[in-house]
């Protein structure tokens, strides 16, 4: 399905971590999925760049990696889950940093929205076999998560807003897991492709 007429203009920039990687990895295989649905590439960008094991101390000379001249109208970031990792990092600190990120890329480069992409489970069990991760991961996810959306929802003139990928939240979400514990597989892409895609769109309804 075309999301936006030829004859209009858009740019984004989607940035983060290894599961934005691997979704370029994804769109890759199928042509329909390359440009998000957009009908005219030419005109409609979406850059999409994803970093293994991306952190929110490197988030913005990524960031001024990727643009380069380009300025987006709209970014979506995906970041915290390499960081919350470590008992070191104070979760409330990291949403503060996170979100004082956000609206300076609004500012500084003139981004008309900033998406902030909620941050998914992982399965602690088998991911402390391979590297250190903490015991509660998933609850700081949580509570990340929820901080991230209450704020935006009481700052609405920011235009920082919270984006939540409701299908990889659910009872369910193991189930769209690699056997690695953190990435998605082919059901799991597949619902991550779709939950950024309909950011894009309320992007677009919002011009």
């Amino acid at each position: 399905m075309r999301i936006m007429s030829e004859s209009s203009r858009f740019s984004a920039l989607i940035l983060g971590s290894s599961h934005v990687k691997r979704l370029n990895r994804f769109r890759a295989g199928d042509k329909t999925r390359r440009h998000f649905g957009f009908a005219r590439p030419d005109l409609n960008t979406v850059i999409s760049r994803g970093v293994g094991g991306l952190k929110l101390s490197d988030f913005m000379a990524e960031f001024d990696h990727v643009i380069g001249g380009i300025r987006p109208d709209h970014v979506f970031v995906k970041i915290g889950g390499n960081d919350l990792c470590s008992e070191s990092v104070n979760p409330t600190k990291f949403v503060q940093e996170l979100l004082a990120m956000c609206r300076y890329i609004k500012q500084a480069y003139g981004v008309k929205l900033v998406f902030v992409g909620s941050l998914p489970y992982r399965n602690v069990s088998v991911c402390a076999q391979r590297w250190p991760i903490r015991v509660d991961y998933n609850s700081v996810v949580d509570a990340v998560n929820l901080s991230v959306k209450r704020w935006c929802a009481a700052n609405p003139e920011s235009n920082v807003r919270f984006w939540e990928h409701r299908y990889l939240s659910n009872a369910s979400w193991r189930h769209y897991l690699l056997d690695d514990g953190v990435h998605f597989n082919a059901c799991g892409s597949i619902r991550y492709y779709r939950s950024i895609r309909g950011a894009l769109i309320q992007t677009v309804r919002s011009m």
